[in-house]
């Protein structure tokens, strides 16, 4: 018996500095944890709130960025229908989207034909005339797309604004009608 208490008081004499720093940890870990917490109470919900706004934002960037496609949208309209050539249209449609599009947004869309030689010769054309306009820049990308944006050709446009300038009827102000005192 003698031997067993001997062993266990030295035993925990010498863990005593193991289980103190032991102690010490946890209480110094515990202290941070709770120091932590409250100082994440205290401050909610500011770290969420750059999360809640970006997720506001996405659908409006979305749009934006829709939108922007649409407007880089080579239409069929832009080509020559037989050949798939650019028409002069479609090459000054192209020289505002390497020209005038911002720098994020400018990539080239190209209408998918009905026929995927059509839509090759389409995309051929687009890339040797951007390639003349560039002068030796790169392109900037280049996509096939599906969706057709909304718009006419601009004959048919014009024609449907000179139709209606010509049907308004003449700006003309009424006789002036002197009012008697009686």
């Amino acid at each position: 018996m003698r031997c067993f208490c001997r062993t266990f008081v030295l035993t925990i004499a010498a863990l005593a500095p193991t289980l103190a720093s032991a102690a010490d940890t946890w209480w110094a870990g515990t202290w941070k944890g709770w120091k932590r917490e409250f100082h994440h109470n205290n401050v909610w919900p500011e770290q969420y709130l750059d999360h809640d706004r970006a997720a506001a934002r996405a659908p409006f960037d979305m749009m934006v960025a829709n939108g922007w496609r649409l407007q880089n949208t080579i239409s069929s309209y832009h080509f020559n229908e037989q050949t798939g050539e650019l028409n002069e249209t479609g090459r000054l449609k192209l020289k505002s989207i390497l020209f005038e599009t911002p720098a994020v947004y400018r990539s080239i869309y190209i209408l998918r034909a009905d026929d995927p030689r059509m839509t090759a010769a389409r995309v051929k054309s687009v890339q040797e005339q951007g390639l003349g306009m560039l002068q030796g820049e790169l392109l900037p990308p280049m996509m096939i797309t599906s969706t057709d944006p909304r718009g006419a050709r601009g004959d048919w446009t014009n024609g449907v604004h000179q139709r209606f300038i010509d049907s308004a009827p003449p700006p003309v102000l009424p006789e002036y009608q002197r009012q008697t005192e009686e």
